[in-house]
């Protein structure tokens, strides 16, 4: 009798956590989301600019994040955001453009393992190529420490919103004059639409 009352017990206690852990994946599963290390981005303010940039983003560890990305540079150009350029500068020089690319590359920590909300800190390099009607080449390369914060709007979907500040090189390329050189000062912002899996 105590032999089938131990068998009841252990058989009781089996089926007891066996059916629990389903129901408990029921109600705690997060369809992934809290194991995601990938995430692809579109940058609605480059947009705006004139800079149509997909960007992907991985996790290397828990807190530590790269992302990168290309582009390709919109028939117009808008300054950014904030008029940070010199009046007389080479900045001044982006008139009528007719294409070029964009690339960037943004290391980054996280605060927070959480992919889908949190505070970071990182360092960018942005680089963007113009070619314009008159085949001049204007070149900015853009070094810049950023700080973003982002949150979810639904279950895979993340806004990321980020500022920053740093310096701009650009460089203009003209068939009949030598390069020109400028440096200035850069408050970048962005806002990205993310998709994590």
């Amino acid at each position: 009798m105590r032999k089938y009352c131990v068998l009841l017990i252990n058989i009781f206690v089996f089926f007891n956590l066996a059916f629990s852990q389903n129901a408990n994946d029921q109600y705690f599963d997060d369809g992934g989301i809290s194991t995601a290390k990938n995430a692809v981005n579109v940058n609605l303010a480059s947009i705006i600019v004139g800079d149509f940039s997909i960007g992907y983003e991985r996790d290397v560890t828990n807190y530590f994040k790269l992302e990168f990305g290309v582009g390709v540079l919109l028939p117009y150009y808008n300054t950014e955001l904030l008029p940070y350029y010199l009046e007389d500068g080479v900045n001044n020089q982006i008139i009528n453009p007719k294409s070029g690319y964009s690339f960037f590359v943004y290391p980054k920590i996280h605060m927070v393992t959480e992919y889908l909300k949190g505070l970071s800190y990182g360092l960018m390099y942005r680089h963007r190529n113009y070619t314009l009607e008159s085949n001049d080449n204007v070149r900015y390369n853009d070094y810049s420490f950023m700080i973003a914060y982002r949150f979810s709007i639904l279950k895979y979907f993340v806004i990321d919103s980020s500022y920053g500040f740093g310096i701009r090189n650009t460089k203009l390329s003209n068939i009949n004059v030598d390069d020109e050189d400028d440096i200035s000062v850069i408050f970048p912002i962005q806002v990205k639409f993310l998709y994590i899996f």
